[in-house]
């Protein structure tokens, strides 16, 4: 096995060709990610899909490697699309619309918050906006 390493040969188990979307689109990833979702933890996830644990952790692994990737692409779209409004005059209010009104077009489910804001050493902002990305699992603040 040394010698054929040493020429370059593959040692192992043959490359899966496999993509990251086909492996996730199974049956047992489904369950994973259904079962992710509910917060559980890696061990309760791998008893409730019926599946060994390094599967729960392959299928985390690939999901949180996605969303990083959509997170960025998506973070550097909605910079562009908002770098406009960043010298106008407008507020949080403003700023919360006008996002949510490109999340809407673009069909991303988010919420708009209302509430306060303590600003140490500046007192309260109130009211003040935000939008919340579930799917995404993150916040966008003006």
């Amino acid at each position: 096995m040394s010698r054929a390493k040493k020429w370059g040969k593959h040692i192992g188990r043959p490359p899966s060709a496999e993509t990251a979307e086909k492996f996730l689109k199974k049956p047992a990833s489904q369950r994973i990610i259904a079962a992710i979702n509910e917060g559980l933890s890696l061990r309760q996830v791998a008893d409730k899909a019926d599946v060994a644990i390094n599967t729960v952790r392959k299928v985390k692994t690939l999901l949180e490697r996605k969303m990083l990737g959509m997170n960025n692409d998506f973070i550097c779209q909605l910079r562009a699309e908002l770098d406009v409004w960043d010298n106008s005059p407008t507020e949080c209010d403003g700023h919360s619309r006008i996002l949510s009104t490109i999340l809407f077009n673009k069909g991303i489910e988010h919420t708009i918050w209302c509430g306060s804001l303590q600003w140490i050493g500046h007192g309260q902002i109130s009211p003040h906006y935000w939008i919340e990305l579930p799917n995404w699992n993150c916040i966008i603040d003006y």
